[in-house]
């Protein structure tokens, strides 16, 4: 769940970013500065995941894929 809010609240800061201005406004600065806590939380959550994969064999990700909240049947 926490992930999912991350993801949410990564977008909305995505949408919230003026190229018109550049970095000349605070807030790009402030988003810009966000984009990489946001990447920084998305690494520590791949890097878990693998570790996950490589100690855990039967319930890796290798073997079941990334988990999605909707699936295709």
């Amino acid at each position: 769940m926490f992930i999912m809010i991350v993801i949410s609240a990564s977008s909305v800061a995505l949408a919230a970013e003026d190229p018109l201005r550049g970095d000349l406004s605070k807030k790009n600065e402030y988003l810009n500065y966000m984009d990489f806590i946001f990447t920084g939380v998305f690494t520590v959550e791949m890097i878990l995941k693998v570790n996950k994969g490589v100690y855990d064999s039967y319930s890796s990700i290798y073997m079941q894929g990334w988990k999605f909240p909707i699936r295709i049947s």
